[in-house]
């Protein structure tokens, strides 16, 4: 709700929610409470179901059976943002689904994220690429040098290794949609322009020393 609340504020028009991975036939009180929720504050939803196999499946995820089965979400923007709670909510997969039947419908569309973290064109030691790993230390995430950036363009980026892990994937899958290689690198997927903002380099680095210091005495407190 508090997503739906800051999309209001935030000027995004009336927001659509997405329930990810719902299983039919399960026992899931928590979300049927947040579906009765909805209904009563009229907002539009659309679940999409737990698909078997997601994400490395592919013939299953492209077939009527997987995305087919989940609705299509309508839109009349020509920008769509998607947003959710945290890391894992499905965000790739509602983003996937969407453009699976935005092409069936002739609809020229594109994806990117925005990644404020790790910032791509930063050393992969520098203080604001080791503070994102202290924080996001719970989700087992780490920094890498992109190799499909680097191989493909013979340069360095900085990526971490979940968005690594699942690129070939996902390139497979917006390959199939789209006929064509969209993306050579989950580098390319980011917008982030943060490194360019850094104006003074010693006291952004001086300031993720501290956040990295708090982050983990903070964990020791605990």
């Amino acid at each position: 709700m508090r997503c739906i609340k800051d999309s209001r504020r935030g000027g995004l028009g009336k927001p659509k929610v997405v329930i990810t991975r719902f299983e039919t036939g399960e026992k899931q009180p928590k979300t049927q409470a947040f579906i009765n929720k909805l209904k009563r504050e009229k907002i539009k939803f659309y679940i999409h179901h737990f698909i078997k196999g997601y994400p490395n499946d592919v013939d299953f995820i492209l077939s009527k059976l997987a995305f087919g089965k989940n609705p299509y979400i309508k839109t009349k923007k020509p920008l769509v943002v998607v947003v959710a709670p945290g890391a894992g909510s499905g965000k790739l997969a509602v983003c996937l689904n969407q453009l699976y039947y935005e092409h069936q419908k002739g609809v020229i569309v594109g994806y990117a994220k925005l990644e404020t973290f790790p910032v791509w064109n930063l050393p992969l030691n520098h203080p604001v690429n080791k503070a994102y790993e202290v924080v996001t230390s719970d989700l087992g995430d780490f920094n890498l040098v992109d190799p499909f950036h680097f191989k493909a363009y013979k340069k360095r980026a900085i990526n971490y290794n979940r968005d690594i892990e699942a690129f070939p994937v996902i390139k497979e899958i917006l390959g199939r949609i789209f006929k064509e290689d969209i993306y050579q690198s989950p580098t390319d997927m980011g917008v982030n322009m943060a490194g360019f903002a850094i104006t003074n380099d010693l006291i952004v680095r001086r300031a993720a020393k501290k956040e990295i210091q708090r982050r983990r005495n903070g964990r020791i407190c605990v």
